[in-house]
């Protein structure tokens, strides 16, 4: 009859993974971290809204950047969140709500907007102490220059709208580009 060793009870374990090919072993350790982080993703809240209030967020005090709690700086970032809220984006694509120009007054916003990213442009103007959106549909071009005519329309600052793009509304494909002053 053979011999056999005994293996205590608590040295079973590393015994069965000496005893794996290395190769075998080392899919497995790769197929665990692929688990680990597709769970991870997938219980990720990846619909949690990114919303933003940029630079005017700030002010400088004795040349260092101060959080703002003010009035002006809350109002917006409410009305941000409740647009966030609202957006409509798919369950995988957060909103996204980034201020990314105000004017010195404080009474309108170049916002970058989407699903999954702030990939689109739009004004919010702030009338009698409320803020709301300015449509921004078709009014933009590939470059997001905004139209001069809904600039006009809607009084948009040149503050935060510097540049217009002419023809935009016709279908005749010449566009013109200005400096607004």
């Amino acid at each position: 009859m053979p011999k056999t060793k005994k293996i205590p009870r608590n040295n079973r374990a590393v015994n069965f993974y000496q005893s794996l090919p290395m190769p075998f072993a080392i899919v497995l350790v790769g197929l665990s971290i692929l688990v680990i982080t597709v769970l991870y993703q997938s219980t990720r809240s990846a619909s949690t809204p990114s919303v933003s209030v940029g630079s005017m967020g700030y002010q400088i005090v004795d040349d260092k950047a101060v959080k703002r709690t003010d009035a002006s700086v809350q109002t917006l970032k409410q009305y941000l969140d409740e647009k966030a809220a609202n957006e409509g984006c798919p369950s995988k694509e957060p909103a996204y709500e980034h201020v990314a120009a105000y004017t010195q007054d404080e009474t309108q916003v170049l916002l970058k907007y989407g699903c999954g990213g702030a990939t689109s442009s739009m004004h919010l103007v702030k009338k009698s102490g409320a803020w709301a959106s300015v449509s921004p549909t078709n009014q933009f071009d590939n470059f997001d220059i905004p139209s001069c005519k809904y600039l006009d329309e809607n009084s948009i600052s040149k503050e935060i709208a510097p540049v217009c793009v002419n023809g935009l509304e016709a279908t005749s494909g010449t566009l013109t580009y200005s400096v607004r002053e």
